[in-house]
């Protein structure tokens, strides 16, 4: 919505406070910064592209909405802007991004490595994650008393 769109909601439900607060998030909402932190949100969520959007990863939209509602919900109260904002947004996201690795499985050293990037210190959590696991042997067969067969 533009300014004007939420300036004409004023007392049509719409207090006056609510409406400034809404148009400094929307004009926070078009920044570089915004967009770029977003769109980085968003690859570690699982979103694939324009037409794909988050392909077979349907989990990741749901815990990338609850990170986004969250940024937003506090960009309303206080806008950022530059560093302070795409810092903001990714200490808002964060334990949504651990809480949708720990559900994907991803290894700690997955996890530690991407929230270095950001700029965020790796939670004890993480440590929890599991590991990959070890490879199946499908072409051996486990053979009780003599092991696994060559």
């Amino acid at each position: 919505m533009s300014a004007t769109e939420i300036l004409g909601l004023v007392g049509d439900g719409l207090g006056v406070q609510t409406a400034q607060s809404l148009i400094k998030t929307a004009n926070v909402r078009n920044t570089d910064v915004f967009k770029h932190t977003e769109a980085a949100l968003k690859a570690q969520f699982g979103f694939e592209g324009l037409l794909k959007g988050f392909g077979d990863k349907p989990l990741g939209a749901v815990y990338y909405n609850e990170a986004m509602t969250s940024i937003l919900t506090e960009l309303t109260v206080k806008p950022l802007k530059g560093k302070e904002l795409s810092d903001r947004m990714y200490e808002l996201a964060q334990p949504y991004l651990e809480q949708y690795w720990e559900v994907s499985r991803k290894d700690s050293e997955y996890v530690d490595k991407t929230l270095k990037l950001m700029g965020l210190k790796p939670s004890p959590m993480s440590k929890m994650l599991p590991g990959k696991e070890p490879p199946r042997n499908y072409d051996r067969e486990y053979i009780p008393g003599k092991g696994w067969s060559k």
